[in-house]
């Protein structure tokens, strides 16, 4: 099917049409509901979730859902692939445990109608996922390396399905401070990704970045920049400039120019990175957090001290509030108050985040 063909390189422009007129020519065929309908439902809510489109995604997957229920046996899988991608949404919006009911939902049926372990798969990755995001990092790298085995034992090494694996546990791993074993795990991704989506998906684009920011960590600056520059590149021709991976994109590489000696620049993309993010989420959400911290950080750079620390410090409430004190990311907010105040010559105020 063509309009899935897009689709899958992240040619949402081109899907759309395609993807709503089989949608009309199904409904039209089938006089009310049936498999092909729910289907079609389905596909186009993914779209719209891949665009950002929020409103539109969550209606479509509800009535996916809701006619798969309907007309399908109760462990039939196709609901609980709904299910899976529908979880997606609540996580964007951090909504945890309504996230995790649709997985456990979808689990129970998956299990129930004893599929395949690719089809579990999919709810362990997205249940680590979960676990990651919520800091419990210990039970999210059992989940994940139980996703990647999985999927390794069924499909060849290339495998699309394998590559997001190995960069999900890649991202873990980094968080778990264990950033060689990460960088081993994202360039063999990468190598699968490029093989399976070419040169220039969105597949591509995430984990260049990821490769990114770990070099940008080791001080390797110009590798990390054009990794990092050639992401952005990638997702501003697929997604637009305000999509929110772009945003994300603006803030990796406006951090590594901060500290690279090139702070005006990495402060304007970290500025717009914000005004992206303004519109997609909420204040309380911890990517709101990440990027005030990110703005913060590169106000101090370029010596607007006063500005920054207001940034950090709603950062630090934000980050805290939704994450938990003790999560890596409140932990990076505070290293960052701590350097603004040194260079700020505030001694004190450091060794109180120091501490």
């Amino acid at each position: 099917m063509l309009s899935l063909s897009y689709f899958t390189l992240s040619l949402y422009d081109q899907a759309q049409p395609l993807l709503e007129e089989a949608l009309r020519i199904r409904e039209e065929v089938a006089s009310g509901e049936a498999p092909e309908v729910a289907q079609s439902l389905h596909q186009l809510a993914a779209l719209y979730h891949a665009k950002a489109e929020a409103g539109k995604a969550d209606s479509l997957y509800r009535r996916a859902l809701e006619m798969r229920r309907r007309i399908l046996a109760p462990t039939d899988a196709r609901i609980a692939e709904t299910l899976i991608r529908y979880s997606e949404l609540p996580t964007d919006q951090g909504r945890y445990g309504e996230a995790e009911r649709l997985l456990m939902e979808a689990l129970d049926i998956l299990e129930k109608g004893n599929a395949d372990p690719i089809q579990t798969s999919a709810v362990t990755n997205r249940l680590g996922t979960l676990q990651w995001i919520q800091g419990d990092l210990e039970t999210a790298e059992q989940s994940l390396r139980q996703t990647l085995s999985e999927r390794q034992l069924s499909l060849p090494p290339d495998h699309p399905l394998v590559s997001e694996s190995l960069n999900n546990l890649a991202i873990l791993l980094e968080d778990l401070g264990r950033a060689e074993e990460a960088l081993v795990l994202y360039r063999e991704a990468l190598v699968a990704v490029e093989a399976a989506f070419g040169e220039s998906s969105d597949h591509v684009s995430s984990i260049l970045g990821n490769i990114g920011l770990i070099l940008s960590q080791t001080g390797e600056w110009t590798e990390a920049e054009s990794l990092l520059r050639r992401a952005m590149a990638i997702d501003l021709q697929l997604m637009g400039p305000d999509h929110p991976v772009v945003g994300v994109d603006k803030i990796n590489l406006g951090l590594l120019l901060c500290d690279a000696d090139q702070p005006a620049e990495g402060l304007t993309l970290v500025t717009e990175a914000m005004g992206v993010f303004e519109r997609f989420y909420d204040r309380e959400q911890w990517e709101m957090g990440a990027a005030l911290s990110a703005r913060g950080h590169c106000l101090g750079r370029v010596g607007r001290f006063s500005e920054g620390e207001q940034d950090l410090l709603a950062a630090l409430e934000t980050a805290e509030e939704a994450l938990g004190p003790g999560h890596e990311r409140v932990q990076k907010v505070r290293e960052r108050l701590v350097q603004l105040y040194e260079a700020w010559n505030r001694p004190d105020q450091a060794a109180r985040y120091r501490d």
